[in-house]
């Protein structure tokens, strides 16, 4: 509780969005994975305060974000989600939003109750299963699928609008438009 207080007085009453792009998984990576700025679109809302929850080295990836966009993507530097799980399970629990592939960021949020959209490919791991944009293992999270043959910029297009638009929102709409 400690360090979800720190986390949170950081941000200075700003609304926190929590991102997850990659995964290492050899196997469903390629079909996972997101650039990072593709998600430009949906952390460009006022009084918002966007946070990395991405494990491994991308810090080129979130400099380029930071120069081609202009926007800041919060990397908490004495967290280290591959060692330091107890800080790891802080950061997500201050959030107000995760949005995140299908990795362990996504178990975690849900595990934690965090307001969560996981994003997934058209055929998605048996866990998320195919029809259903909830899940029975976790009630905060909602699922959003990419459909075959679509790009993930025009998924990204399609989620912005459903997304709660004012960040003070979120909580309430744990069910989106």
């Amino acid at each position: 509780p400690a360090r979800v207080a720190a986390l949170r007085a950081r941000r200075a009453g700003r609304r926190a969005i929590g991102l997850a792009w990659h995964t290492g998984n050899r196997q469903r990576g390629p079909e996972q994975n997101i650039r990072l700025e593709q998600l430009a679109p949906l952390l460009a809302r006022p009084g918002v305060a966007a946070i990395s929850l991405q494990y491994g080295d991308h810090a080129a990836t979130i400099a380029a974000l930071r120069r081609d966009t202009g926007l800041e993507l919060t990397v908490e530097p004495d967290i280290d989600p591959w060692t330091d799980l107890d800080g790891f399970a802080a950061q997500i629990a201050s959030l107000d939003l995760v949005i995140t592939i299908d990795n362990s960021t996504a178990h975690f949020a849900g595990a934690l109750g965090v307001p969560t959209v996981v994003l997934l490919p058209p055929v998605p791991d048996w866990r998320w299963r195919l029809e259903r944009d909830d899940t029975p293992w976790y009630g905060s999270v909602r699922l959003f699928r990419r459909r075959s043959g679509e790009s993930w910029d025009a998924a990204i297009a399609r989620l912005g609008p459903v997304l709660p638009q004012q960040p003070a929102d979120i909580h309430r709409d744990l069910v989106w438009k």
